[in-house]
């Protein structure tokens, strides 16, 4: 195991550890992108970074004195060059599943030689085995559907917002936000649809879907009192002035006192500032740490290779021997047969 640590090592210097191709897509502004792990990445300079979809780091005062809202021209550049407000998963068609459970080398390895045993009519065993693996792989297709269904349901939230541009407001749909948009945050079980930053009023929100807390937050706007204007925003910090994306606002209180949920900010209405949208929110985080965790590595997956290895070393040794015998015991065989024959010992080293 020491030996193969080292030799991964070296050959982790001179190439790269896994491979994706991506395909290439044009924004409206002819910007090039690719999206991997529901991110964006755009091509600038002749590499490819990861799009400017959130505001975290800039100072509270900074994101405060945006009040005003976005140009109409600033904001059709940025949902070009960061995308819509959604998080790209989509549940694998059926061929796509059967495609990745069944053209493994582990079930390749094992269908090639349940073939062989076909061959020499070891009939019964080969199709029992046979049918134990279809249905294996079949229900671990099942199994991953299922769940990919469950994780695109927590993806999907469409609804409609009323956005402030320029001392106007419109109502556009919620996968048109973009970072620096102002929205009027209304009550009523809102599910919000991005990371938000809540600039005036108050709102008491429902965060059991991305938390566990069972009772409702009450948020307050941001506070700029006593130098917390130079300080950087980050959600964790400011929590208490933070609406996260996927949770659910029960009540919108206006500044002016009025009720919950109701008309713009001149009429007592809740505004904030969207910071975060997509994958970049903290329900995106969220996902993108179910769909890839981090790989932990055991002690079993370590030495499996090496086991892997040895085997693979017995298994030829005994096809040669095989061979060899056949070729000198006075058999008429062709060379099919005693490949065959091979392969059938072979099978038995490192069993399918």
């Amino acid at each position: 195991v020491r030996q193969q640590r080292r030799l991964q090592a070296r050959l982790g210097e001179s190439r790269p550890r896994r491979w994706h191709t991506a395909p290439l897509h044009r924004a409206a502004s002819g910007a090039a992108f690719v999206e991997f792990r529901c991110a964006r990445y755009v091509l600038r300079d002749g590499r490819f970074v990861r799009a400017e979809a959130a505001l975290v780091g800039a100072t509270l005062s900074s994101l405060v004195a945006g009040e005003a809202g976005l140009a109409e021209e600033r904001r059709a550049a940025l949902l070009s060059e960061v995308g819509p407000n959604r998080i790209a998963f989509d549940v694998d068609p059926l061929g796509v599943a059967l495609r990745k459970e069944f053209f493994s080398y582990f079930y390749l390895y094992q269908f090639q030689l349940y073939v062989v045993w076909l061959w020499f009519s070891y009939v019964f065993v080969a199709l029992a085995l046979i049918s134990v693996v279809l249905l294996a792989g079949l229900a671990n297709v099942a199994i991953a559907r299922t769940n990919q269904r469950k994780i695109a349901a927590l993806t999907r939230s469409a609804t409609r917002c009323r956005v402030r541009v320029r001392d106007e407001w419109l109502t556009v749909p919620s996968s048109d936000l973009v970072p620096g948009d102002v929205v009027q945050v209304r009550g009523g079980d809102w599910v919000l649809p991005a990371d938000l930053l809540l600039l005036s009023g108050g709102a008491v929100v429902n965060e059991s879907s991305l938390t566990g807390e069972s009772m409702p937050v009450r948020k307050l706007p941001a506070d700029l009192a006593g130098g917390a204007g130079s300080v950087v925003y980050t959600p964790r910090l400011h929590g208490k002035h933070t609406l996260c994306a996927g949770t659910t606002v029960l009540q919108a209180t206006g500044g002016g006192g009025g009720g919950g949920g109701g008309g713009g900010p001149a009429d007592g209405g809740v505004t904030a500032l969207v910071t975060a949208t997509g994958i970049d929110t903290g329900k995106g985080e969220l996902i993108a740490s179910i769909l890839y965790p981090q790989p932990i590595k055991y002690k079993y997956d370590e030495e499996l290779p090496v086991v892997v290895g040895l085997l693979i070393s017995f298994a030829l040794a005994c096809f040669v021997a095989a061979v060899e015998l056949m070729l000198h015991n006075g058999a008429s065989n062709t060379f099919v047969s005693f490949f065959a024959y091979g392969l059938f010992t072979i099978s038995q080293a490192p069993p399918p």
